[in-house]
């Protein structure tokens, strides 16, 4: 009897044990297969250190990936491991050349099969996909502001930058075009207006960060938004500022597309007179994020040297007018009302899009 008893026991045990083991989902069952996201199958013309996008699988905690000259994997170009995100960023790839990348998945214990390999074909190489054209603005010290501006334009004073390069034109929907098929995402509007070398309109100021990191890593540059103080001195034409009223001169119509000459809508960037330094567009055309938080208080308290802005706020700065921008007669002279002047400000939250906003970036030398 007590024989009978102590195998019951043992029975009992050894259920209640195999229930628990199998209470955790990761160790009784096999994630779900993957399935790729970008670049999207049979794309070409990718660039030459591209992110690799999928679904993230049911029950994984991890993911392998590789990437194979060979439709049938024999041998891998490259090849990465617990990778805990649905993405990873590959190191350069050859030009021109046809490659096959797949993902499995894991829990730990159990792994899923293969996805269903995505091909894609690079182009040529990055930075000349990207067609960038970069001005050298030799570091000095300047005047910001103005005392006869908007109240938020006070007080001037005076501000030392480093040197820097700024890109000659406003990104265009070709330039962003390119990041949004690298990373699979969706193209913003263009109104109707047509692509191409048209400033990128309908980017908020996180999208247009996101650009400017993308293009770091594709670059190995540090490319970012300029800052508010490099934005203006640039504006101006740097050390060889004539202090004109807009950016290359006192003619709105000269160097801008504004209210006046649009017809309301972007047009090609450049078509325009450029400034001192040859830097196109940055009075109208689209208003510029920049990467200053906004404080209309700031030239009051802000540093001398390489002012960064405000450390938070809701909102960021815009700057240069736009293709909606005009001015309003009054008295001798004109009263630019809507920001095609160097020195004016404006602002708006990161998350806004619109048919009038776009970006330029710069590089830190």
């Amino acid at each position: 009897m007590n024989r009978i008893l102590l195998l019951l026991i043992m029975f009992l045990l050894l259920v209640n044990y195999g229930c628990k083991k199998g209470d955790n989902p990761s160790n009784a069952s096999t994630p779900t297969l993957p399935t790729l996201v970008s670049p999207i199958n049979n794309s070409i013309n990718i660039l030459l250190k591209p992110t690799l996008i999928w679904n993230r699988s049911e029950g994984a905690t991890s993911y392998n990936l590789q990437v194979s000259l060979q439709s049938n994997f024999t041998s891998y170009v490259q090849s990465y491991f617990d990778i805990t995100t649905a993405s990873q960023s590959l190191t350069i790839l050859l030009p021109n050349t046809t490659y096959y990348w797949r993902v499995n998945a894991t829990n730990g214990k159990n792994v899923s099969g293969w996805s269903n390999p995505f091909v894609f074909t690079t182009g040529t190489d990055s930075i000349v996909q990207l067609n960038f054209e970069w001005i050298s603005v030799e570091g000095s010290s300047f005047s910001m502001g103005s005392e006869s501006g908007d109240p938020d334009e006070k007080p001037a004073h005076n501000v030392s930058l480093n040197s820097f390069s700024i890109s000659k034109y406003e990104v265009t929907f070709n330039q962003y075009d390119l990041f949004c098929e690298a990373t699979g995402r969706t193209k913003p509007n263009d109104n109707g207006w047509g692509r191409g070398n048209k400033p990128v309109t309908n980017v908020s100021w996180n999208e247009a960060n996101d650009f400017c990191q993308w293009v770091t890593n594709q670059t190995g540059k540090t490319v970012r938004l300029p800052t508010e103080a490099e934005w203006e001195f640039a504006a101006k034409g740097g050390k060889l500022s004539n202090g004109f009223l807009y950016s290359g001169g006192d003619s709105l119509n000269e160097i801008s597309w504004n209210f006046s000459n649009s017809v309301g809508q972007t047009h090609t960037v450049g078509a325009k007179k450029g400034n001192e330094l040859g830097v196109f567009d940055m009075s109208g055309n689209v208003w510029e994020w920049c990467l200053d938080w906004f404080d209309e208080n700031y030239y009051g308290v802000a540093s001398n040297l390489n002012p960064k802005g405000p450390t938070n706020g809701s909102q960021k700065v815009i700057r240069g007018g736009s293709w909606t921008s005009f001015t309003v007669p009054q008295g001798e002279g004109e009263i630019v009302v809507n920001g095609c002047r160097v020195t004016d400000r404006s602002n708006s939250a990161p998350s806004v899009k619109s048919a009038d906003f776009g970006f330029r970036c710069v590089v830190e030398e």
